[in-house]
């Protein structure tokens, strides 16, 4: 469910005071492409999800890591 993810990946941006763009995208197909503008984001897919960095796909993920391990790459950008 994307509203409840973009949520809280905003709550926990206003924690950090980052100027870093994040996408929250539904579809792993068109996610990265649509997301190429934004710093970092992540697109969903059966089971596992997209960690994406500029319009780069990082790495896959399982799906109840995803908002982990985008907030661990947040993290690693804004040191």
């Amino acid at each position: 469910d994307l509203i409840p993810i973009a949520k809280e990946i905003e709550d926990f941006l206003n924690t950090i005071n980052s100027n870093i763009t994040v996408a929250i995208m539904g579809c792993a197909v068109n996610g990265p492409g649509e997301a190429k503008h934004a710093d970092i984001g992540i697109a969903g897919g059966v089971n596992e999800g997209l960690l994406i960095k500029k319009g780069e796909i990082i790495r896959k993920v399982k799906q109840d890591d995803i908002v982990d391990e985008l907030k661990k790459e947040i993290i690693k950008m804004t040191k």
